[in-house]
């Protein structure tokens, strides 16, 4: 091959692959966050496949350019195995081995993403592995970026301190936290299927101990006028006896706490036709919402009462000031929940239950959901929760599940509930598994439905549809 004409190849396969870099880090960040995040699918899914398309071809171009035209012999090393020693050779072989774990761990991320939300190929090709597979693609790529980083620096005479030992150690130890980090699993305790009988007076341990004193922001954090007050979860009694059991509480009543104690100003009534305390002014201001993530989560909008959401010890909750659209959206939702209640003579009825499982889908229609008492620790007897949608199927309409008791899940040290591990023989691996949303149809693709607030404790009043369905994230 012509010197030149060489030279020209080289120079144009590393400008693909810096341009593959940048792909495939927004290719990955999109695709992780629309599981993560209150992303509007109807954008990020078309430009997550479209980047896909351009990570495949780009990825293949670099590869065959890679093999074809620069070449490595590893013969060097099986015959001279202290060239490894040696930095230029250390340096290839770090690059071709990520190279090749980023070729196959791509090739098998690709195949499973062609089996997600298609109507033939997701009976055939499971879109299960597809997330669990993606940290063997970062392991690759950030491996491979930074010894690609250290051959760029060298290229152009900028000496590392030893010899780039530091920069190479920093990424392989950045690649062993990414997998680490992926694959953490919580503790659990199985508590058996279908036919499982749920404690008639369960007891959450922590509520037997002393809680970690809380904290409630008025304000966003980068607001600039937002302020903290901090509470002791024992001293904070209900606004609703009639859901909660003494010592548990909503946060709506660590904001009537913190007004008690006199801290801050509020006025608030009681709204019938909404079954929710509903806040008059607050600081002065009018149209105010809240924001509240458990331990291991993140911040998230929702259409839901502040006086259900209960308060857990880790929990992060921020009330901030909004518009009278954003409340006035909520209420509506709130207001025909209740007139459906009426409407069917005080009974749970919801018009539909949609269930997507790995292979199979399944849909149920006028879903009556009855209590089961599963948190009797918690609630009154009688309050409903999103976990009696799939007790009360088994029911009914013959579905099958099986439910575990989770003390942590991953990062989330705090988390001690119920979780519904298999629904039909569907069962939860890793970091895929079963998770929900309930609401109002018309606000479903705008998000604020999907809250990571766990099935056995998120009290339901009359939801127009229910929505299990298996993701990996």
């Amino acid at each position: 091959m012509d010197p030149s004409f060489r030279k020209r190849i080289i120079s144009l396969n590393r400008t693909l692959s810096w341009i593959f870099s940048v792909v495939a880090v927004l290719s990955l960040s999109i695709g992780y966050f629309m599981t993560r995040l209150d992303l509007d699918r109807a954008i990020t899914q078309p430009v997550h496949i479209y980047l896909g398309y351009g990570y495949l071809a780009l990825l293949l171009a670099h590869f065959l350019l890679s093999l074809t035209v620069i070449g490595f012999h590893w013969n060097t090393i099986f015959s001279d195995p202290y060239s490894l020693f040696n930095e230029w050779t250390a340096t290839r072989v770090l690059q071709r081995v990520s190279g090749w774990l980023l070729l196959f761990g791509s090739a098998l991320m690709i195949l499973t993403g062609l089996g997600f939300d298609n109507e033939v190929l997701w009976k055939v090709i499971s879109f299960t592995p597809h997330v669990q597979i993606d940290q063997l693609v970062a392991l690759g790529l950030i491996i491979h970026l930074g010894v690609g980083v250290k051959s760029a620096l060298a290229r152009r005479g900028i000496k590392l301190p030893n010899r780039g030992l530091t920069l190479l150690t920093i990424v392989l130890v950045m690649g062993v936290t990414l997998v680490d980090f992926s694959l953490g699993t919580g503790n659990t305790v199985a508590l058996g299927s279908s036919d499982v009988t749920f404690p008639d007076a369960y007891t959450d341990p922590d509520n037997t101990m002393p809680r970690r004193i809380g904290q409630i922001r008025l304000g966003r954090i980068f607001s600039g006028s937002s302020r903290s007050y901090s509470f002791d979860p024992d001293d904070v009694n209900t606004t609703r006896p009639d859901i909660f059991n003494s010592g548990y509480f909503s946060v709506f009543d660590v904001l009537v706490h913190v007004t008690e104690r006199g801290d801050i100003e509020l006025e608030y009534h009681f709204d019938e036709r909404l079954n929710t305390f509903v806040i008059d002014r607050l600081q002065g201001g009018r149209e105010w919402w809240f924001e509240i993530y458990y331990d291991g989560g993140w911040p998230e909008s929702n259409f839901y009462r502040m006086d259900h959401y209960p308060w857990k010890d880790g929990a992060s909750l921020t009330f901030y000031e909004t518009t009278p659209e954003q409340v006035d959206q909520r209420h509506v939702f709130f207001r025909d929940e209740m007139r459906r209640l009426e409407e069917n003579g005080g009974k749970v009825i919801i018009p539909n239950v949609y269930i997507s499982g790995i292979y199979d889908r399944w849909q149920y229609e006028e879903v009556e959901v009855t209590a089961h008492n599963v948190r009797s620790d918690m609630f009154q007897p009688g309050v409903i929760t999103a976990i009696d949608v799939i007790l009360s199927l088994a029911d009914t309409r013959g579905l099958n599940y099986t439910v575990q008791w989770y003390e942590s899940i991953g990062d989330a040290r705090l988390v001690k509930n119920y979780w519904v591990e298999s629904i039909n023989g569907d069962r939860a691996s890793g970091r895929c598994g079963f998770v929900h949303e309930e609401g109002s149809v018309n606000n479903m693709n705008r998000g604020g439905n999907h809250i990571h607030l766990p099935s056995d404790i998120k009290v339901l009043n009359s939801p127009d549809y229910a929505w299990w369905f298996y993701i990996c994230v």
